[in-house]
């Protein structure tokens, strides 16, 4: 056993533990964790599950891949510092009393382009439909529950078999006992993040807000919602890379929580889809006349417009 794991390492760089991947001295990785009905996401964890004080779970954008992924594409190679697990790494260093929950999108087209199909309706290349009934609180609420059970039992596997479950148990629905911290983990303060293209999964669940007062557990797990970070979104798909309708943002501004924007020229000042820019001044612009509970912050806005400064936009996220 312990050759295997050396040779795995000397091979990638990985250690594998029984419930999940030791990518580094902070992250976990836990392949496959099970969201709603048959739908899967791998998982990320950086940080301590049970001193953490704070939960934020983050949606990568386009290009963003484990490293080994990263290092073996012939484009993707130069992003390497962005990938997900440094990413993370970034995230909980910033966030330094939170655990980070990075959310791997369930499909890569040409191995670049993130599909968030398990969050919202998503085409070949990832471009988003809207609507109020998909399923992407559903599925979110699950799998972040099952996350937190699988990394409170890899956190505490010198003491399993009391307050944790197995994965075989998570998967056909085990419960915990009331007092263990995966269980408590629902009553965390909990921020969500999307960057570039992961943002149309926070769009999706802002949408499904339309269904808070019908839906008991949703309404629970939004209450816990802290804040929702939008940084640099955007898409191909020629429209609604921001919320502009009237009554969706009337629901965000009434879930109470800090709205957060971090944009560069990359998106809001591209002349191919000038469209961006345009909708992200009417998504501020509308919630503060709201008085929702937002920030915006744009950064290298006298420097020319660029992919690098585009990523760099993680650098500068800070909590609230």
């Amino acid at each position: 056993m312990l050759l295997t794991v050396i040779r795995n390492f000397l091979r990638t760089g990985l250690i594998f533990t029984m419930a999940g991947v030791l990518s580094s001295n902070k992250c976990r990785r836990f392949p496959s964790v099970q969201g709603s009905d048959s739908k899967y996401n791998d998982v990320i964890i950086c940080g301590s599950i049970n001193t953490a004080k704070h939960h934020l779970l983050f949606f990568s954008g386009d290009v963003q891949d484990y490293p080994e992924k990263m290092k073996a594409h012939r484009d993707n190679v130069q992003y390497l510092e962005w990938n997900l697990e440094s990413t993370a790494e970034l995230l909980q260093n910033k966030f330094n009393d939170a655990v980070i929950f990075v959310v791997k999108p369930s499909k890569m087209f040409l191995q670049t382009f993130s599909i968030y199909s398990n969050f919202v309706e998503s085409n070949q290349e990832g471009t988003p439909t809207f609507s109020s009934e998909f399923g992407g609180f559903t599925h979110l609420i699950k799998l972040y529950s099952n996350a937190c059970r699988l990394a409170f039992e890899d956190e505490n596997k010198s003491t399993t078999n009391e307050g944790s479950c197995h994965r075989n148990e998570v998967e056909s629905g085990c419960e915990t006992d009331e007092n263990s911290a995966c269980l408590m983990s629902r009553r965390v303060p909990i921020s969500i993040m999307g960057f570039s293209k992961g943002c149309v999964v926070l769009n999706q669940l802002v949408y499904e807000l339309e269904q808070i007062d019908k839906n008991e557990e949703l309404k629970n797990f939004s209450s816990n919602i802290h804040a929702m970070y939008w940084l640099d979104g955007g898409h191909i798909g020629g429209s609604r890379a921001w919320i502009t309708d009237d009554d969706v943002l009337v629901r965000l501004k009434n879930l109470g929580c800090k709205i957060v924007i971090h944009v560069t020229p990359y998106q809001i000042r591209d002349p191919m889809r000038a469209w961006i820019g345009k909708e992200e001044s009417k998504f501020v612009a509308k919630l503060k006349k709201l008085g929702a509970k937002i920030e915006q912050h744009v950064h290298f806005d006298n420097e020319d417009r660029s992919i690098t400064n585009h990523f760099k936009v993680l650098t500068v996220v800070k909590p609230v």
